[in-house]
Formats: structure tokens, sequence, C-alpha cells
């Protein structure tokens, strides 16, 4: 071979990197300019039959050295400097130890936080050395990362359940920082009637880092620019009846399950053990705006129970994966803001639950949607776009389903029975307009942040409006149970609105009430008649 070739790319996304400067190293020691990448990321070197090593070199990535006999794995990965870490599970219970992967050129302390109305100051974990870890070859999602353990801590045996985040802040620059969150679990020692089962499944299906998530692949750029072109058009441009239309005819030619399509990579395994960007919160306080479905959504529908004094313990979707039985200890469990996938375990036992009594709060839009498979460790794939189709009509329990119809529009609830008791204590009247106000809503600067950074994108098409009803919304469906009730409909265009719907408790099932809608939680916190009827259904829900 008279000359080496190969790409570089960073870690995160899997983008080209221009302008690396690669070195060689001779076996005599010397070293000496081989020249640097284009602006494709691509390189060109000479095969000098001394060289020894070589060395890609820039200011913002950590340096990677190949050794003879150079076998590049193409692309080349760089890891960048800044402090990313993570941890190897989504939840713990009290008194678990937890191994911390850091990677970080500085000196950095470690705090851990409960999150709540005002963050609650857990463990000062300490100052810990710079670590400057490594990264694959070529593609790594489906194995993850084996990086050095930095550091450990014991979660506290007296530590309440909740929402936590680890924050990592290098001593040299105050801008580098990087928040971890994750559940502190109670369901191995269960304290409260109410069960909070966090959306932690849609945390790590829209996880990119690395390069891939369930929705894009950046491993194939140009393919997946090509197709988020032709989806941004049929969701912006295409009338929904045609839609519907197309999706009828064309039904049998899309891939719904694994065994459609077994090597397209939105079944393919998506590895924990990566950093989860994408579920970090950076907000100060919960009673900021913000643009987010996940941890962020997470974290104000908990303040919300918690300012309300409302007990509560919570779980990940792994841990009742684990173990559906656990479900039995509790009279409610909330489904939080957007609680799409799930495994079969985890469905069965909340049919479980559902027909001994146990009722369920949906305060979530797109829930129990499409199907997953969980791997010993907490990895996960999908393996199914339609959980009807491959595990059960949901809507037999929850009574909506996602549409495409109001995507990415949002807007307030519109009364239409107000003699029910959803609004016992409320002077309100048919036709009356609630949930004006949402956090959750499109902000310029975060739209800007998204472009850049997908991990955290709310999707293809941007936010418009504002209100408790949007972003994604279910609807009744045609095969729901017949005695449930709608008593408000989102006024979003198109009769995209989110249905909000109640089903009574019988003796031979419990009660159901959903809002469905993504942004119903960020209103709780602003909007008093949308806290009032959630207090009303938790109410009614604990009754015996």
């Amino acid at each position: 071979m008279d000359k080496f070739e190969g790409i570089l790319t960073d870690a995160f996304l899997n983008k080209r990197i221009s302008s690396i400067k690669i070195e060689g190293v001779f076996s005599d020691g010397t070293t000496k300019s081989l020249g640097s990448t284009n602006y494709l990321g691509e390189f060109s070197i000479k095969n000098y039959s001394d060289l020894f090593k070589i060395r890609f070199i820039h200011t913002n990535y950590i340096i990677k050295e190949i050794n003879f006999p150079f076998n590049f794995i193409t692309p080349i990965r760089l890891l960048e400097k800044k402090i990313i870490a993570y941890q190897d599970k989504m939840s713990y219970c009290p008194g678990s130890i937890v191994k911390v992967y850091v990677n970080s050129q500085d000196t950095f302390s470690a705090v851990l936080f409960r999150n709540k109305i005002e963050n609650e100051l857990a463990i000062n974990l300490g100052i810990f050395p710079p670590k400057l870890q490594v990264v694959p070859d070529g593609y790594f999602v489906e194995e993850g990362l084996s990086w050095i353990p930095s550091f450990e801590y014991t979660i506290p045996d007296e530590a309440k359940p909740g929402l936590y985040t680890l924050k990592l802040a290098s001593a040299v620059n105050e801008i580098n920082i990087y928040n971890l969150s994750f559940i502190v679990s109670s369901v191995s020692k269960p304290k409260n009637r109410i069960l909070y089962l966090t959306s932690t499944n849609n945390w790590q299906t829209y996880n990119i880092w690395g390069g891939r998530s369930r929705y894009r692949n950046f491993e194939h750029l140009s393919l997946k620019q090509k197709n988020d072109s032709l989806r941004q058009f049929w969701i912006k441009y295409i009338p929904d009846y045609i839609k519907d239309i197309t999706k009828r005819v064309l039904r049998k030619k899309f891939p719904i399950t694994i065994n459609d399509a077994p090597s397209n990579f939105q079944f393919r395994k998506l590895s924990i053990k990566r950093p989860h960007p994408n579920c970090s919160i950076d907000s100060k306080s919960p009673h900021n705006p913000y643009t987010s479905h996940l941890a962020e959504n997470t974290w104000r529908l908990i303040s919300w129970l918690e300012s309300k004094n409302m007990k509560y313990d919570i779980a990940s979707g792994f841990d009742i994966h684990k173990n559906p039985e656990v479900l039995k200890n509790y009279n409610t469990i909330i489904l939080s803001s957007h609680n799409e996938y799930w495994s079969k375990e985890m469905f069965m036992g909340l049919k479980d639950f559902f027909y001994t009594g146990g009722s369920i709060l949906n305060l979530s839009g797109n829930s129990i949607y499409r199907e997953i498979e969980f791997y010993e460790d907490g990895s996960l794939r999908c393996v199914s776009l339609n959980f009807s189709e491959s595990v059960a009509d949901e809507t037999e329990i929850i009574g909506v389903r996602f549409t495409m119809k109001g995507y990415g529009t949002c807007a307030p609830y519109k009364v239409l029975d107000p003699n029910h008791w959803i609004y016992e204590g409320l002077n309100i009247k048919k036709g009356d307009i609630f949930g004006k106000q949402s956090l959750n809503r499109p902000i310029p600067e975060n739209e800007k942040k998204f472009e850049s950074n997908p991990a955290s994108s709310p999707g293809l098409a941007k936010l418009t409006g504002e209100g408790a009803s949007g972003w994604e919304t279910d609807k009744l469906s045609s095969t729901a149970p017949k005695d449930i009730k709608v008593v408000a409909k989102g006024a979003n265009k198109g009769s995209g609105g989110a249905d909000m719907i109640v089903r009574d408790k019988t003796d031979k099932r419990g009660m159901l009430f959903s809002v469905s809608s993504i942004t119903f939680a960020g209103s709780l916190l602003v909007d008093d008649v949308c806290s009032k009827i959630v207090e009303n259904a938790i109410k009614k829900s604990l009754e015996n």
C-alpha cells in the first residue's frame, strides 16, 4: 500500500471534522506533519517505510493515536474535550452503588441533586481529577462504550424517590457543565399509594449520542438528510385525508415490525452504555419555559405533585418490565408526559393492574404506541412501530391513540361536559377555554439550539401556538370502550386537539383519566384549571 486513506468524524453525531492535523511519529522518535483533513473530513497520507504511529490533533478534540500496522476502521471517531458522562442504568434503588464514567480534560466537581420545585442537595461528592476517555472507531451505538469509571458513590439508604441530577462542572471553565438525569426508584419497598411511571424508555429511544437513535441515523448522513426532507414535506404540506388514504393503500409495504425489516436502523439495539444528553435537565427552575418532552417535562410534573404535597413512588420502564407484579402494590399509576414505548411485559402488568381495580392517570400524549424489547443490562430496541398490531390494542385500556392530526401544534382545551365530577370546585361552563398556558412551548432560542443539537429536538416540525393540548395528541379511538366520556377537547386546528377522557371505576376494573397530550404536564404549574382537574382525578382514583 503506497498511501493510507480515511475519514475523521466526531463521537456525538458522526459529523465529519475538517482541519484535523495529522502528525506522524517515526521509528527513530522524530515527528513530521503529514497534512490535515479536508472539508469532508477525509485524509490521504503517504506510506513511509519507517512510520510508527499516527496522531490526529485538533484544539477541540482529544488526541487519538493509531499504531502500526495501520488497520483503519472507518470512520475514525474523535471525542470532544468537554465534560460528558454516563452511568450504567436509568434507575437505581436507595443503597445502590453507582459507577460514573466521565470524560473531562479538567478537574471537575460532582454534586447530586433531587429535582423538585427548589432542587434539594442530596450529596456533595467532591472534586475529581481529569479523565480522558476513548471512543471506538466505526459505529458503536449498538455495543456502547467501555469507559473506565472515574468515581463511584452510594445512593443514601434514606434517599427519597424521585428525579435526580448529577451535576458535573469543570473547575477551570464555568460553562463546561454536564447534567446527568436519572431515577431513584422505590418500587422494591413501596411506601405510597401513587406510582409515577416515568418515560425513561423514550429517553433511550431518542438518544442519538454516537450517531443513531430510533428516529435518526447519522451513520449514513446523505440517506438521513433525504429521508428527513421527504418526511418534513409529508408532515407539513400533505392534507390529513391524503395521508390516511395513502397509509391504508400502502399499509403492507411499510416496515411495521422488526420481522418486516430486521436490518432497518430503527429496529437495531440502542445501548444504555453511552451519554444521554437528550434527557439532561439544564433549566435553573421548573417555572422556566422549555421545549422538551423528556426529563424536563418529568421535572415539571414532579414539581407539581410535590407542590400539592402528594406522596408518590417512582419507577422507570425497565423497573416495571423486570417485575410487573409491583404494580399491584399501588392504587393509582400516573403515566408521565410522553410514555410511548412499552414492552409486552409492562403492558400485561398494566392490564392486570387495571382489571384488578387499579386506576390509570394518563398525563401523557402518544402513550403505549410502539413496542420495545429490553436486554439484560437495560439497553433496548424497538421491535414494532404499532403496539396494537404486535401486542394488543392499547385503546381497550387507555381509550385513546396518537394520530398525526395536530402534530406540532399547541392550543388550549374547550370544556364539553361542565357538570362532570372532573370539574368539581371550578366555576366553569360548556365552551369555556382552559389550559391556555403551558411552560412546554416553542422558544426561539431553543429552536436554534435544536437545529445544531438534534439529541433534544422536538421533532421535524417546529412547535407552533401555546397551550396544554399539544405537540403530540391522542384521540378517542373507535375501538375504545363505549362507556368513556370526553370531557374536553383540544382546540388545535383540523380536529387535531387532544381528547380529555374519563372512564369511571367499576367493581371489575379501575378508573381511567387521560389528558392525551404531551404539553399538558407543562401547564400544571401555571394553569389553575388544569391543576384542579388533575387534583380531582387523583382524589377520585384513591377512593376505595
